[in-house]
C-alpha cells in the first residue's frame, strides 16, 4: 500500500478546516488600514500575543501586561451541535503591522456573521467593566462564512450567500467568483487555485470510505487560477474535487478530469506563467477510479489506475453463485401459508419458498461482497515525471487513512498472481449464514430463551430464513408477512412510526451490509501467502519479498540511506498462517479468537536495512514489540510500542531510538521545529502535553483541553476544563517551573489545537495511504 498525501475520497475539504489550520501570525509593512504597502517590512507583533474567547467577548493577551484586553464584547456560546471535529472558535487574525485585529462576529443560532476590524488597544482596560463599551469596530463585510489575512496584507473572505469569494484591499472588496466551495493558496499566497460552478452527481465512482453504495456523489467543477492581479484564468471544466494536487509554488499541477465518464489525469507545468505564455495541459494517463499522490520533493506523480482486464473480485473470488434464481420457480404462497409460518416461526417447506428465499439471500450476499471488494483501491501503480510514465507494479492494493505521522514513505501491497488460491463464493456464503445466525434476534421464544451468550446459537436454517424475511418491508415480505392486529409491530406501524413507508419495515435491512464489511479482512487473510510489500523512491522500487504479507509499516530515511520496517514476529506469523490454512468457519468462535489474538497482539519487530547504490541490503533487528513508525526527526527515529492492535496506536508507548519516552501515546505534533507529545489514557477530550528534545521530556501541563504554541516556545493552554459549562482556566507555560494563570472561565484559544484522539481535518498534508 502506498502512504500518500491525498484527499481520502472526501472530495470536498471543509473550507473552515483549511482556514483554521492555516491561522498564522504574519508580519509586514502596512497602511493605516492594515494592508501591506511598499518598503521595508515592519511589525510591532512579537509572536507571543494570542487571542481567546470567553462568553462575554473576544480577548487578547499581550506579553508583559497584567490584564487581558477585550477586543469585542460579542456574546459567545457553545454551538449545541458542537463536536471535537468542529471548532467553536471564531476566526481572528492580526494585520501585518499588528495595529488591527480582524475577526468574525460570534455565531448566534447559525445566523450569518460580519467580518470586522478593530484597532488594537495601546493600554490595558479593566476587563470587569466592559458592558456597553464601544469597541470602535468597523464592518468590512456582512454574511461572512470564513476569512484569511494574506501575506500581502489583503483579506480573502467567503460569504454565506452563493459562497462568493472576495479580496479586500483595505478600502474596497473585489469579487473573485461565486459558488467557490474549495480554494488553495500558493505557499507565498500570491496566487490561488479554486473550484467553482460545482456540480454534484452520482456517476459510478466506487466509494472507498465508509459506505457500501455502488455509487457516490461526485463533486465536479471548473478549476481556475488567479494571481490577485489579472482576471481569473480557466484551467479546465469537469475537474474532480479532491483529485488535483500541486507543488507549494504551483510549479507542478496535476488534475483529474471527467471526460464522458472516463477519468483522465492531466499535468500543467508552472501555471503561474500562464498570463505570459499559453499553458497546454499534458495528458498523463487514464485513472478510472484510482488515486493520485504527488511527490512534493520532485514534482513527480504516483497514480493507481484501474485494471480493467482483471478486477480484484475476479482475482481472488471463484464466483459459483448465479446472478439470478435460474431454474427456481416463483413460489405461490397463500394467506393460510403465511399464517402457518407466523405461527411456527419458520419457512414453509413444501411450496418452494425455502429454495427461492435461499437463492435470493445468496444473490444479496454476492452483490454486497462485490461492493466491499470493489471499494478497495486496487490497480496498476505508476510514476510520472516530465520524461513520461513508468509502471511500478500491477495488481497493487492500497488503503487510505488520516494520520499525523511523520512517515510519508510511499509503500504498497501487491499480489503474486501465481500464489493466489481463489475462494469459492459459495464457501463464503456458508460462513455468512453462520454469522447472520449470530446476528438474529429470533422472535421464536424457544430460541431466544435458551440462547447462551457464551456459545454460538445453533443454526436452524428454516427459522433463520423466516426471521430474516418475515417483515413487510423485506425483499420477500409479500411471501412471508401477514397482518396481525395484535402484534406489537403492527401497532407501531399504526402509530405512524413506519406508516409513511406503507408498513415497509424490515428489521434486518442493514444487517447483511454490516456483516459483509468485515469479510475483506478474512478474505485477505486467506490470501496472505500471495502478498508482498514494496517501497518506492520516485521510479525505483524496493521489493520486500521475504515475509512481505507480514509487514505492517515501512519507512525510508533518504538522508541516512536506510529503510525501516515493522513486521510480525514468528508467533504472530504462525497465527496468520494457521488462519490462512484453516478449513473451519471464518466466524466460528475458534477463528474469532485467533483473529482477536492477532489484532490485539504486540508481536511486531522493528528492522533496519541499508540502501546502497539503489540496492536493498540485509535487515537487522532493532527492537521487539514495535508498532507504527512515526519517522526520523533530527536524526532520531520515533515509533510506538504496545499498541492495542495493528490498526491503532492510541495508548501505546512512544520510543525514540530504542528508549522509552512516554506511555499513553495520543499524538505527535511539530511546531516551530520542536516536537510536542500528547498523552492520555482515559478522557478522550483531555490530554497531557510534553515538549520533546531527543530523549528528554519536559512536561508542560496535565488534563489540557486546548493549546497553542507561541513563537518563543511558550505555550498557552486551557486546563481545569468543565464539560458542563464549556469553560476552563487559561494558563501560560514559559519553561520548567514557570507558569502563570492568564484568565478563568475561558472557552477557547483562537487557533488552538484540541485532542489528537480526534482525527485531524482531512487536509492534504494529513492524509496518507497505509499498508492494506
Amino acid at each position: 500500500m502506498m502512504k500518500i498525501n491525498i484527499q481520502k475520497n472526501k472530495y470536498l475539504v471543509p473550507l473552515t478546516a483549511i482556514i483554521m489550520l492555516l491561522i498564522t501570525v504574519f508580519s509586514g509593512c502596512t497602511k493605516a488600514d492594515g494592508t501591506a504597502g511598499q518598503g521595508e517590512l515592519k511589525t510591532n507583533l512579537t509572536g507571543r500575543e494570542f487571542m481567546y474567547i470567553k462568553s462575554n467577548g473576544l480577548y487578547e493577551h499581550i506579553p508583559d501586561k497584567d490584564e487581558a484586553i477585550m477586543i469585542s464584547n460579542d456574546r459567545y456560546k457553545k454551538n449545541p451541535g458542537y463536536s471535537m471535529y468542529d471548532s467553536s472558535s471564531i476566526e481572528a487574525q492580526y494585520s501585518f503591522d499588528g495595529k488591527y485585529i480582524y475577526y468574525l462576529e460570534a455565531m448566534d443560532d447559525y445566523n450569518p456573521r460580519a467580518l470586522k476590524a478593530v484597532k488594537r488597544k495601546n493600554e490595558t482596560k479593566d476587563i470587569n467593566k466592559d458592558e456597553g463599551r464601544d469597541t470602535e469596530s468597523e464592518t468590512i463585510a456582512s454574511n461572512v462564512l470564513d476569512f484569511k489575512v494574506l501575506k500581502n496584507g489583503k483579506i480573502l473572505y467567503r460569504t454565506e450567500i452563493e459562497l462568493g469569494v472576495y479580496v479586500w484591499d483595505g478600502k474596497d472588496s473585489k469579487k473573485i467568483g461565486d459558488r467557490i466551495e474549495l480554494y488553495n493558496l500558493s505557499e507565498d499566497e500570491s496566487s490561488m487555485l479554486y473550484l467553482n460552478e460545482v456540480d454534484y452527481s452520482s456517476k459510478g465512482m466506487p466509494d472507498f470510505v465508509d459506505d457500501l453504495a455502488d455509487f457516490i456523489n461526485i463533486v465536479e467543477g471548473t478549476l481556475y487560477f488567479y494571481d490577485f492581479k489579472n482576471e481569473s484564468y480557466k484551467i479546465s471544466d469537469n475537474v474532480i474535487a479532491g483529485k488535483f494536487v500541486y507543488s507549494k509554488d504551483f510549479s507542478n499541477l496535476y488534475y483529474v478530469k471527467d471526460e464522458k465518464d472516463t477519468y483522465n489525469i492531466y499535468y500543467i507545468d508552472d501555471i503561474t506563467k500562464t498570463y505570459n505564455e499559453k499553458k497546454e495541459p499534458v495528458f498523463v494517463a487514464e485513472l478510472g477510479s484510482g488515486v493520485i499522490f504527488m511527490n512534493k520533493k520532485t514534482g513527480g506523480l504516483y497514480y493507481l489506475s484501474e485494471n480493467k482486464e482483471s478486477s480484484l473480485y475476479d482475482l481472488i473470488i471463484e464466483d459459483d453463485i448465479p446472478d439470478k434464481a435460474t431454474g427456481i420457480p416463483i413460489p405461490k404462497i397463500s394467506i393460510e401459508d403465511k399464517e402457518l409460518m407466523a405461527e411456527e416461526k419458520e419457512v414453509i417447506k413444501d411450496k418452494g419458498l425455502k429454495e427461492y428465499a435461499l437463492q435470493r439471500m445468496k444473490m444479496e450476499f454476492k452483490e454486497n461482497i462485490k461492493k466491499i471488494i470493489n471499494r478497495e483501491c486496487f490497480g496498476t501503480l505508476s510514476y510520472y515525471d516530465k520524461n513520461g510514465s513508468k509502471e511500478l507494479s500491477t495488481s497493487t492494493l492500497v488503503y487510505g487513512e488520516i494520520s499525523n505521522t511523520l512517515n510519508k514513505t510511499v509503500s504498497f501491497t501487491y499480489f503474486d498472481k501465481d500464489k493466489i488460491e481463489k475462494i469459492k463464493l459459495s464457501s463464503l456464503f456458508d460462513d455468512y449464514i453462520y454469522e447472520l445466525n449470530e446476528n438474529m434476534d429470533y422472535s421464536d421464544e424457544s430460541i431466544s430463551d435458551n440462547e447462551d451468550a457464551a456459545t454460538d446459537t445453533e443454526l436452524n436454517l428454516d427459522k433463520l430464513i423466516y426471521e430474516y424475511y418475515k417483515d413487510s418491508g423485506s425483499p420477500l415480505g409479500k411471501y412471508f408477512y401477514v397482518y396481525d392486529a395484535d402484534s406489537s409491530q403492527f401497532k407501531l406501524d399504526l402509530e405512524g412510526e413506519h406508516y409513511s413507508g406503507a408498513f415497509a419495515h424490515w428489521d434486518y435491512e442493514k444487517t447483511s451490509d454490516s456483516i459483509v464489511r468485515y469479510f475483506m479482512t478474512d478474505i485477505l487473510l486467506k490470501q496472505s501467502q500471495a502478498f508482498d510489500v514494496a517501497a518506492a523512491l520516485e521510479d525505483k522500487v524496493y521489493k520486500l519479498e521475504e515475509g512481505g504479507h507480514n509487514i505492517r509499516d515501512v519507512y525510508i530515511d533518504e538522508e541516512g540511506n536506510s529503510i525501516y520496517i515493522v513486521k510480525n514476529d514468528k508467533e504472530t506469523e504462525d497465527k496468520i498462517k494457521s488462519i490462512s490454512d484453516g478449513s473451519y468457519k471464518y466466524f466460528s468462535s475458534k477463528i474469532n479468537k485467533a483473529k482477536d489474538e492477532i489484532y490485539n497482539s504486540a508481536g511486531f519487530e522493528l528492522y533496519k536495512a541499508d540502501l546502497k547504490d539503489g540496492e536493498l541490503g540485509g535487515f537487522e533487528l532493532l527492537d521487539s514489540g514495535a508498532g507504527k513508525i512515526y519517522g526520523i526527526y533530527n536524526k532520531k527515529l520515533y515509533y510506538v510500542k504496545g499498541a492495542e492492535g495493528i490498526y491503532s496506536d492510541i495508548d501505546a508507548v512512544l520510543y525514540c531510538d530504542k528508549r522509552k519516552i512516554k506511555s499513553g501515546f495520543r499524538a505527535l505534533n511539530i511546531v516551530n521545529d520542536t516536537i510536542y507529545l500528547e498523552t492520555g489514557e482515559n478522557d478522550h477530550d483531555l490530554y497531557n502535553l510534553y515538549k520533546l528534545n531527543g530523549n528528554d521530556v519536559e512536561r508542560i501541563g496535565n488534563d489540557i483541553y486546548e493549546y497553542k504554541i507561541l513563537d518563543d516556545g511558550s505555550v498557552a493552554y486551557i486546563d481545569n476544563y468543565n464539560k458542563d459549562t464549556w469553560r476552563g482556566t487559561l494558563e501560560l507555560w514559559k519553561d520548567k517551573n514557570n507558569k502563570e494563570t492568564v484568565d478563568k472561565n475561558v472557552m477557547n484559544i483562537v487557533g488552538g489545537k484540541k485532542s489528537g484522539y480526534y482525527t485531524v481535518f482531512g487536509t492534504e498534508d494529513n492524509i496518507y495511504m497505509k499498508l492494506r
